[in-house]
């Protein structure tokens, strides 16, 4: 799977098949994240964008999968994290398997997600930090389940507390953990190599021109279904 994060939305895209996603949240105890995220598994994915607009250039692969994958979703939720700092293998082990065996069912029961998947990082072409987190978690949210978490979210920001449900306590590299970023981005539009798009594309209207102004009006649009990297 390949993420490219840019800072304006893209004029172009090399023919890939990809998913173009605007951010509606970010947790502000965090870093900075890039405002439109492509998420595709073509390496061709990686050339789009210029080189000013690119906040992101990530490859990831798949550990786990929880759930069914919804072809319609509206949101995900993404969160990259690192175990504790000078942890061992065997303590990376042990926190791998918690976070696949216990907390992605318990946070993807908790949220309403459909689906919930972790990933590794494999290759980082470019990150806006010196380093992109090893793991991620990516949460698939239906319409109501993404009010729901932008409410939670929100909510957390204000009163500057952790805001989660009480999850189940880890071993010990999972305890130390140290969170990058806690993402919410809404699906905006779905790009095939037929070029579908909300609208139709030509030298008149650039691929920009065709994606929403704002999130809220992202999530009035009717998307066609697209398989999700």
């Amino acid at each position: 799977m390949i993420w490219t994060g840019l800072s304006k939305p893209p004029e172009r895209i090399e023919d890939a098949s990809a998913i173009i996603y605007r951010l509606a949240f970010a947790d502000p105890r965090f870093g900075m994240a890039p405002e439109w995220l492509l998420v595709s598994e073509s390496a061709d994915l990686t050339r789009t964008g210029r080189g000013e607009e690119v906040i992101w250039r990530l490859a990831w692969r798949r550990l786990s999968l929880h759930g069914s994958r919804d072809r319609g979703h509206e949101s995900i939720y993404l969160v990259g994290m690192d175990p504790m700092p000078g942890s061992t293998a065997e303590q990376i082990a042990a926190y791998d398997a918690f976070y696949t065996a216990t907390h992605v069912p318990e946070v993807a029961t908790a949220g309403g997600y459909s689906s919930g998947a972790r990933y590794e990082l494999s290759e980082q072409h470019y990150y806006s930090q010196s380093r992109a987190p090893r793991f991620c978690a990516v949460y698939e949210a239906d319409a109501a389940a993404t009010a729901r978490k932008l409410r939670s979210l929100e909510q957390r920001a204000v009163s500057k507390g952790s805001g989660d449900p009480a999850f189940s306590h880890g071993p010990a590299a999972w305890e130390g953990r140290v969170t990058a970023w806690r993402l919410l981005y809404r699906r905006v539009a779905v790009l095939a190599p037929s070029g579908t798009f909300p609208c139709r594309r030509s030298r008149r209207r650039p691929l920009h021109r065709c994606l929403p102004a704002t999130s809220t009006d992202a999530s009035r649009l009717r998307l066609p279904a697209s398989p999700v990297p």
